[in-house]
């Protein structure tokens, strides 16, 4: 296959990123193999940036995921689509709920101080853009977290 791709270099370089960073996750090389139906040389190109062309098949991504519990490259995977990622939240006590709106009020407050400072020049930078983002994907996964627990403790099951 030589057609033209959809995605640009920094883009197929960020997925590799992530597929070392869940390889790591596991362990070693060895150790990550240990989980897959892949040897450590196949682990190696799918992480490689010298291997552009090749990366590691889903079921791998898959099993690598399941075994570590940190969806990285499935992350990087809905980041490329515009996507946020929201993972199920843990079974949490009333009095840990409490503290945990509390803490995600404090940090929405904290997030808009920052955007209006960023803003207030009536320009807002690269490097602002990207931590403001960064910051409002967290506090959406919070949030929805949040959301989930409470529907769960309404008895609603999960939306």
């Amino acid at each position: 296959m030589t057609g033209e791709r959809f995605l640009s270099r920094p883009q197929y370089v960020s997925l590799k990123a992530a597929t070392r960073a869940l390889i790591a996750a596991n362990g070693t090389q060895v150790q990550a193999a240990a989980v897959t139906r892949l040897d450590q040389s196949d682990l190696s190109r799918g992480g490689s940036n010298a291997y552009l062309d090749r990366f590691l098949p889903l079921d791998v991504i898959a099993d690598l995921e399941a075994a570590s519990g940190e969806p990285l490259v499935t992350h990087a995977l809905a980041e490329l689509s515009g996507c946020v990622l929201i993972e199920p939240p843990s079974a949490e006590t009333g009095e840990a709920i409490s503290r945990e709106v509390g803490r995600s009020a404090q940090r929405f407050g904290e997030l808009m101080q920052h955007y209006g400072l960023a803003a207030a020049d009536a320009v807002i930078d690269a490097g602002e853009a990207k931590q403001i983002e960064a910051d409002a994907r967290a506090m959406i996964r919070e949030l929805w977290g949040l959301a989930r627990i409470a529907r769960e403790r309404a008895g609603e099951g999960q939306p």
